[in-house]
């Protein structure tokens, strides 16, 4: 039987003494109750600070992050170039864009597998940042504005 050895967040904030093992249970039942993602659940009871979420959540999946509420500066060339419906399917929020790469702010992991969607729709390379779930959802429909 394979076992994992890729540490969970919920371990690394533990380990680190940034969250107790208490305070991650506590989100863990948040999260079975809301489905949420385990750094909104801690967010929401107040158990950690934003950017340092975010500074976590960067260490442990490699991907550099946005700060905390810069996400409502998104350029509008970016904004332009992802479709609405795959914007608010995978929950990014076009970012930035340098004329060749479309900067996306994606909340989870697991929509890195579908980026070659959004690379076909905009006709460019795709580079990825880390942005908070709240923090997408809040900023996708001004954005989208219509």
């Amino acid at each position: 039987m394979l076992v994992s050895t890729v540490e969970t967040l919920g371990s690394m904030l533990v380990r680190e003494e940034i969250i107790s093992r208490t305070q991650l249970y506590d989100a863990l039942r948040l999260q079975r109750e809301n489905g949420r993602l385990l750094g909104t659940c801690l967010l929401q009871l107040g158990h950690i600070d934003p950017n340092v979420l975010l500074k976590m959540l960067s260490q442990h999946l490699d991907i550099p992050a946005l700060p905390a509420g810069c996400l409502h500066k998104a350029a509008i060339e970016a904004v332009q170039r992802v479709p609405r419906e795959i914007a608010f399917r995978l929950r990014i929020v076009p970012f930035s864009w340098d004329e060749q790469i479309l900067g996306l702010a994606i909340t989870d992991s697991r929509v890195l597998t579908q980026l070659n969607e959004v690379a076909y729709h905009a006709r460019a390379a795709v580079g990825v940042y880390l942005g908070l779930e709240i923090e997408i959802e809040t900023v996708l429909p001004i954005l989208y504005q219509q």
